[in-house]
């Protein structure tokens, strides 16, 4: 009797010992008992940087702004104060909303052209053409002119160090649609930006004379005309079609005897 008490026990304990390792299924796989697990690695997290630039970018490029004020800034005080900024100085300026309203158009400006400066040339004209489309800033639609005009391969051999990730190639019709949409917003601006006396004045005239009488426009010059000015109206609504097309050397004159203004545009070149 005491004999089977004593089997009785023994079946229970190792009964309860045994028991519950029957869950783990791999217990009772023998090719199991001796081998190590193998860790698993840890999933990559990826973080994409966010520069500086680019929140500007994001915070006054990505959505068109409701332009509120009647002319841009051109003043030689603001432009020489932009002058003398350098670009983080111009990240910090416009991440923390430090100019705005018309002050805003050449700030984005000047921005671009330090960044030309330090041969993040994408990031320029990123800036340049932010400043053109949403603020109509008449130094920005020389930059864009210009760049179509010669591609990004001249700004490559004006800066050799910088790298240009998105090339540009000569585009004659757009050239010519942002140079006519800088004189009509110039006219409305009432700068002396294209006082052929001054050499941006002069370079925007020969331009325009180089593209027009060369025949190098493949598309149609008089809907490339309507489309700019169209653009321009919605900055400037009294900007109509029925103003005539644009000449260059007439132009030159015109504008010269009806640009009578204080501000006087100092533009650095590339």
């Amino acid at each position: 009797m005491k004999t089977k008490i004593i089997s009785a026990t023994s079946t229970l304990i190792v009964g309860l010992l045994v028991l519950p390792t029957v869950t783990f299924a791999s217990w009772w796989n023998p090719f199991t008992w001796f081998t190590t697990a193998t860790p698993q690695p840890m999933p990559e997290l990826v973080v994409e940087a966010v520069s500086l630039t680019d929140l500007v970018f994001n915070k006054y490029c990505v959505t068109p702004p409701t332009i509120n004020y009647k002319n841009t800034d051109y003043s030689d005080a603001y432009i020489k104060s932009l002058g003398n900024m350098d670009t983080i100085d111009f990240e910090n300026t416009l991440n923390n909303s430090k100019v705005s309203g018309a002050q805003l158009p050449e700030a984005l400006y000047y921005f671009g052209f330090k960044l030309t400066q330090k041969g993040l040339v994408d990031d320029s004209l990123r800036m340049y053409k932010c400043a053109a489309e949403n603020y109509y800033d008449i130094q920005a639609m020389y930059r864009m002119a210009s760049v179509y005009d010669s591609g990004t391969d001249s700004i490559q051999k004006q800066l050799p160090n910088a790298y240009i990730g998105n090339k540009i190639a000569v585009d004659y019709n757009k050239a010519y649609y942002w140079l006519v949409a800088l004189i009509y917003s110039a006219k409305q601006e009432k700068t002396n930006f294209l006082d052929t006396n001054t050499q941006r004045g002069w370079n925007t005239i020969a331009m325009l004379d180089d593209i027009q009488n060369t025949h190098k426009i493949t598309g149609d010059i008089k809907k490339i005309e309507t489309d700019a000015i169209k653009f321009v109206a919605k900055r400037y609504p009294n900007v109509t079609t029925a103003q005539g097309s644009v000449g260059a050397h007439g132009l030159g004159v015109s504008l010269n005897n009806s640009t009578a203004s204080s501000s006087t545009l100092h533009a650095p070149a590339i």
